[in-house]
């Protein structure tokens, strides 16, 4: 059943007296936030009823404060919800920053009771002042919070009395002539409710393979899944004690790739029958796929290869070798997996399942380092079964890290075509396959098979940044696409205004739609941030130069300097620059310390030299000056100009020409290296008799 991957500040204590106002503070607050949720509950009541919905307070206060019952032409619809009332005549101190979402606190045993409802929840925020809402239904926000941090029900902290931020849309209005958008969602999730009410007399039925049933309706494989969930759910609710019931919910959540609950529910089966066989498997099974989900749980692993060694048929068991083979994948113990992979192929399985067994041992001696052993593994895999997608996918990986692109996207399509639902699948197998696009120039299908990531994952970082790229790459050629990158990538800053990769792109951007005034405001912003890339500072450098703020300009590319990891090129225009302007500034020693920066493996030093010894002409160091006006000879600096300022510098520190040339002429004949240790040595020599 294992699946394979493709990797590719303290307040004082209060006083006596402080303490009684601080009561009285309190006391008047509580006092406000009851005329808060009377006002509110009134006013939301007047909305409801203009429609003819009936509301009614809830007696005792258990997380809900009313409930709903909608009317249409005159009679209850029998569709019903809860509603959670939060009242202010503040509604801005729970808005975002964008604008576009409110967010207000509420207790974790409120949400964790209203997860377990069936009747919809909806939770509202009321301005007063305004008499608008703002609402959402609760219930599937904490599903999407789940299903990012399973983790997010619980009180991880130990607090007290825990809360959570709840995220209300600000365009969802309820108002007296506003209740569509709500009255649409309450009737779709009463739909799903009556849905269930028909399989009723499914899900308690006896305890047999009840999918057979549901097979027959020929319903798409997703929704059959689901079902399947449902009625094993069923099952177990009317008896907490079915094993075979938990047993079978742990096989579907695991086909469905839902792991936590597969865990809960083979670990339900596995304290009642312990001993059963297929329960052993199928809990080996579910704790390497968790293992591998989770990363590191090393006791899992080891766990699942002794239940698989206790469940075997005999010396050779091709299912046990094979997932035993898998355990040893994950733990990093690739040989071990070969030897066992090889083992469950010495069995001879039937064709499919030798297919799957040779895709993971073709990944397993990926890992120890065997490409062409790899690459030979995946062809028999698909000879056996030539629409196994996961082999496909498998070989595309391996020519990505080869860099191989053209022979990736040719796999990338065959995986995709073996698996309809794999490009709805949020998988990091999508970003590789856009990836791979982009890389062969393919830009177009690479954005649009990047959409469809972003369409499941859209926090998925790598593939956000692969969108900017794609959408900038494609306005150079194409203008229709320009708005849509200055959109996406304005966007993307808003989410997350640090993100320099996001500022790069935007930059660039601006400089090819020669958009002036964005591009300044943007790269002002960018300098502001501490960690501001390089390339920022020294465009903003140049703009400061342009404008004479001179010493603004020579702070920015100070701060550029100082970074690790800069571009050799970038780095030595950033220091050739500040040499320059530490020159100009009259600066000459710091001048000097940059262009000595700057001759770090340039192929031409000679310009760079000139101006090192102007610095040290202006110096009056016209020993330093000799020194690199002969290193520059040396290097085959030509001209007049640079023999005129030896001579120059050679009469300030009153040294005959002859005596030190006939010394450079020696060097330049023999061709070799002349440390400067040595030049300053011959001058001392020179200038001491002379003194």
């Amino acid at each position: 059943m294992h699946k394979s991957s493709v990797e590719v500040s303290v307040m004082p204590l209060l006083t006596i007296a402080h303490k009684e106002s601080w009561m009285a503070m309190n006391i008047d607050r509580r006092v406000w936030q009851h005329v808060f949720e009377d006002r509110s509950e009134s006013q939301l009541s007047d909305a409801f009823e203009s429609a003819d919905w009936i509301v009614q307070r809830l007696r005792r206060d258990y997380g809900e404060d009313l409930y709903a019952r909608p009317v249409e032409n005159g009679n209850p619809t029998g569709q019903d919800f809860f509603i959670q009332l939060k009242g202010t005549d503040d509604v801005d101190q729970y808005r975002l920053r964008t604008g576009e979402w409110l967010s207000y606190p509420v207790d974790l045993s409120n949400l964790v009771q209203w997860h377990s409802y069936t009747l919809p929840v909806i939770f509202v925020v009321w301005d007063i002042v305004s008499k608008v809402g703002y609402w959402t239904h609760i219930q599937p926000f904490i599903r999407g919070k789940l299903e990012s941090d399973s983790t997010w029900l619980e009180n991880r902290s130990g607090a007290k009395e825990p809360t959570r931020n709840v995220r209300v849309p600000a365009n969802q209005i309820v108002a007296e002539d506003n209740l569509d958008s709500l009255r649409s969602v309450i009737k779709a999730e009463w739909r799903k409710i009556e849905q269930g009410k028909r399989h009723f007399e499914i899900l308690y039925r006896a305890r047999t393979y009840l999918a057979d049933d549901t097979q027959s309706l020929q319903l798409p494989p997703v929704i059959a899944r689901q079902l399947r969930i449902t009625e094993l759910q069923a099952i177990v609710t009317a008896d907490a004690n079915e094993a075979e019931g938990w047993l079978d919910l742990a096989a579907v959540y695991y086909e469905v790739d839902n792991v936590s609950e597969a865990l809960k529910a083979i670990n339900r089966a596995w304290s009642l029958d312990p001993k059963n066989g297929n329960t052993r498997q199928v809990r080996a099974c579910i704790l390497a796929e968790y293992a591998r989900r989770k990363g590191g749980l090393a006791s899992m692993l080891h766990e699942a290869i002794s239940l698989l060694q206790s469940v075997r048929s005999g010396p050779i068991d091709s299912m046990a070798d094979y997932n035993i083979g898998n355990c040893y994948s994950e733990l990093g113990q690739f040989q071990k997996a070969v030897e066992h992979y090889d083992r469950a192929l010495s069995a001879e399985p039937e064709p499919r399942e030798a297919a799957q067994i040779w895709t993971n041992h073709g990944n397993a001696v990926d890992k120890i380092g065997n490409t062409q052993d790899a690459v030979q593994s995946f062809r028999n895999a698909l000879d056996l079964n030539p629409s196994l997608w996961n082999a496909h996918a498998s070989w595309a990986a391996l020519e990505v890290r080869q860099e191989h692109f053209k022979e990736a996207c040719e796999h990338f399509h065959d995986a995709f075509r073996g698996n309809s639902e794999l490009q709805s699948s949020g998988d990091g197998i999508v970003f590789w396959f856009a990836y791979s696009l982009h890389k062969i120039g393919e830009f177009e299908e690479a954005l649009s098979i990047t959409n469809d990531l972003l369409a499941v994952s859209p926090t998925h970082e790598e593939g956000l940044l692969l969108k900017a790229y794609l959408l900038r790459r494609l306005s150079q050629g194409d203008d229709s696409y320009t708005t849509k990158a200055l959109a996406f990538l304005k966007d993307r800053l808003l989410d997350d205004p640090a993100n320099m990769q996001v500022r790069s792109e935007l930059h660039q951007l601006y400089i090819e739609q020669e958009l002036e005034d964005e591009h300044r405001v943007l790269l002002e912003e960018t300098v502001s941030f501490e960690h501001a890339p390089p390339i920022a500072l020294h465009e903003f450098a140049r703009l400061l130069e342009h404008d004479d703020r001179i010493s603004e300009a020579i702070a920015c590319l100070e701060r550029a300097a100082t970074q690790e990891g800069t571009d050799a090129q970038l780095y030595h225009t950033i220091v050739h620059t500040l040499a320059r302007l530490k020159r100009e500034t009259g600066k000459h020693s710091e001048a000097i310390t940059y262009y000595e920066m700057a001759l770090k493996d340039v192929s031409n030093p000679s310009p760079i030299l000139e101006k090192m010894s102007d610095c040290y002409h202006s110096l009056n160091d016209y020993v330093n000056c000799v020194v690199v006006i002969t290193r520059a000879l040396l290097l085959g600096a030509a001209g007049v100009s640079w023999w005129n300022n030896l001579y120059f510098a050679l009469d300030e520190l009153r040294i005959e020409p002859e005596q030190y040339t006939a010394f450079l002429h020696r060097k330049l004949w023999s061709g070799e290296d002349v440390p400067d240790h040595e030049i300053r040595a011959k001058l001392n020599a020179l200038i001491s008799p002379a003194a």
